[in-house]
This record gives C-alpha cells, sequence and structure tokens, in this order.
C-alpha cells in the first residue's frame, strides 16, 4: 500500500470514527422530555434542537463511505460472489446482535409475553426493526444487492434517485408517525449517499470545487426550514431527524468537505495520539455501531433516579458519550483480544 493511498484510507476512517462518535451522541440522552417544562429547563429542548442540526451527516456518511470503498471491478467480474461476500461480512454480526436486542427485550417484558411477541420480534429481526439503530444494517443490504445493477445500467440511477428525492418530498405532505418511523429502513430515502460514494469521481467534479459555499448554503437552509418546521408543528422526530431536505443537503456538503480535505495533496496527514485512537475508533466502528445501544440502556436505567444526572441536558451528553464511547470500543478491543482479529470480525464486525 503506498504512502498516498495510506494517507487517505487513514483520514478517512478518521472520518468515521468521528461519524461513529456523533452516531453515539444523537442517541444519547435527548431533549424531548425537556420541550414543555418551564424555563430553564424546556432550555435543553431548544439546545437539542440546535444541537441535532450539525449532527445529521453521519449517517449519510457511513453510507457514501461504504459506497466509496465498493471494489467496482470485483462486483461487474463475479456479482453474486461479491453480494455473498458482503452479505455474509456484515449479516453475522447483524443477526449475533439483534438475537442479543431481542433477549432484553424479553427481559424487559417478561411478565407479558406472549406468542405473538416472538412473531412480532422475528419480524423485527427480518425488517431491520429488533432495535432502534439497526435499520442501518438493513438498508445497508439492500443497497448492496443493488449495486451490480447500479453499476451496469446507469439509467436505473436516474430512476432511483427521482425515487428518492419524491419520497423525501412526500414526508412534508404526509408524514404520519407509523411512515416516519419505518422510513429509514427504506434504500431509497438513503439512495442519494450511497450512489454518490458509487459515482464519487464522476460526480463531484463540478461540486467538490466550491465546499465551503455548499457547506454555507446548508447550514443557512437547514437554519430556515427547521423555523418553519416549529412554526408548522411538526413532529419532534422529523425536526430533528435526517431524512429532511436541509439535512440531506448538510450531509453531503459536510461528506464533499470531507473529500476535499482528503484530495489535498499539501494536506498531508500525519496523526498525533489522539488522531490515531480516532481512527482506531473509525476502525472499529461497525462493532461500536451494533453494541454501543446496549451501555447506551445500561447508563440511562443507572441515573434514571438522579434528578441532578436526569436534567443535566448537555452536560448529562457529554458524560454519557465519553462512559458510552469508552465502553463501546473496550468492548470491541476485548473481542479482537479474546478471539482474534478474524473471528471477531466475522461475529462481531469489530
Amino acid at each position: 500500500m503506498d504512502k498516498t493511498l495510506k494517507k487517505r484510507n487513514d483520514f478517512l476512517q478518521a472520518a468515521r470514527g468521528i461519524a461513529i462518535i456523533v452516531v453515539i451522541l444523537i442517541h444519547c440522552k435527548n431533549g424531548i422530555d425537556f420541550k414543555n417544562s418551564v424555563f430553564p429547563l424546556n432550555y435543553n429542548y431548544f439546545f437539542w434542537i440546535f444541537e441535532r442540526q450539525f449532527l445529521n451527516f453521519a449517517v449519510g456518511l457511513f453510507f457514501f463511505l461504504s459506497a466509496f470503498f465498493v471494489n467496482k471491478d470485483e462486483v461487474r467480474q463475479n456479482p453474486v460472489k461479491w453480494i455473498k461476500k458482503r452479505v455474509v461480512r456484515i449479516g453475522i454480526p447483524y443477526l449475533i446482535f439483534s438475537c442479543i436486542y431481542v433477549i432484553i427485550k424479553i427481559f424487559q417484558r417478561y411478565n407479558s409475553i406472549q406468542l405473538s411477541f416472538f412473531v412480532k420480534q422475528l419480524i423485527a429481526v427480518l425488517t431491520g426493526n429488533a432495535w432502534f439503530h439497526l435499520y442501518f444494517v438493513f438498508v445497508l443490504f439492500q443497497l448492496i444487492i443493488i449495486t451490480p445493477l447500479l453499476l451496469k445500467y446507469k439509467a436505473s440511477n436516474y430512476v432511483l434517485l427521482i425515487f428518492n428525492l419524491s419520497l423525501l418530498a412526500l414526508r412534508y405532505f404526509y408524514n404520519p408517525p407509523v411512515i416516519d418511523n419505518n422510513a429509514k429502513c427504506f434504500f431509497l430515502y438513503w439512495f442519494i449517499f450511497y450512489i454518490y460514494g458509487i459515482f464519487y469521481q464522476s460526480i463531484s467534479k463540478s461540486i467538490k470545487k466550491h465546499p465551503f459555499f455548499l457547506l454555507t448554503f446548508a447550514i443557512l437552509f437547514n437554519a430556515f426550514e427547521v423555523q418553519v418546521l416549529l412554526l408548522k408543528n411538526f413532529s419532534d422526530s422529523f425536526i430533528a431527524g435526517q431524512l429532511k431536505i436541509s439535512s440531506v443537503i448538510y450531509a453531503l456538503s459536510i461528506i464533499n468537505l470531507i473529500m476535499y480535505f482528503n484530495e489535498k495533496d499539501e494536506n498531508y496527514f500525519k496523526p498525533n495520539k489522539i488522531e490515531r485512537t480516532v481512527i482506531n475508533i473509525g476502525n472499529l466502528s461497525f462493532g461500536m455501531y451494533l453494541i454501543h445501544p446496549i451501555y447506551v440502556l445500561i447508563f440511562n436505567y443507572c441515573v434514571k433516579n438522579s434528578y441532578i444526572i436526569a436534567q443535566g441536558g448537555a452536560i448529562t451528553q457529554i458524560i454519557e458519550l465519553f462512559i458510552v464511547c469508552s465502553l463501546s470500543f473496550g468492548s470491541c478491543c476485548l473481542f479482537k483480544k479474546m478471539l482474534g482479529s478474524q473471528k471477531a470480525k466475522i461475529l462481531f464486525g469489530v
């Protein structure tokens, strides 16, 4: 591996590391509970809405990088073999962690479990809903399966992209909770990030020249849209979410900025100790993504009766972020040490 490629991989792995930290921060204590509180506690709600707008690039970045590193020649030569390898790579850890989260649900409601519960959980595992974050892997399955089609039939990309944008727009007019909660499990809602990664070299020629202009526009548009959505009483999950138009544009602008710095020849990436840690986190990001809700659950259970922590808002988030990141990273390292790198990768995605 030449130095330039190593530098670029390190830089993008650092971007992965930042993305998984941001995902964990999103899943830490949010401000919904403070929405109707009196001042100053209601500040936590508005701070959370404000904060989320700057964090809404992480999952889009994951989809982009997954596509960016696709070996197109390998896909074209033997698409079935490539799909099988990728599905097995992420499928085994997905099934293992899905079962773990179903077991957690069993313990949470062991007094009221009926046969229908197990049927629902089986459906949840098969549709990416065994736990709130597993939709990402389910969407990735879908995108992997259609990748050969995207590379072989260019016209299909335009058709799917039109569907992608249409579905995003439709949510503004018809957005009941059932759609709001399940939209993220459908690949078309995330398609724009994946297609950008697949065809980055050709798509980015015009827009990557002005990364700061695009980012400025995205932030201003995002601020405007959030104000409108708040006035129109849209749901909190939609206002804070990653699948509104301004958040998609913002995520694309962050991706564009990351790739801009990655490609600057004069910006030779020589990581210091902190940056090396972020790179290592990036290397374990998939495993951390799968396991971190367990520690979020444990943290929230431990502090639920602590008034100071429970009312802390941003302070609580920082504490929770540090603890959950540390435990998730440590668990992944422990898996590798106990099982060896190969087995840990196959079983737990680390």
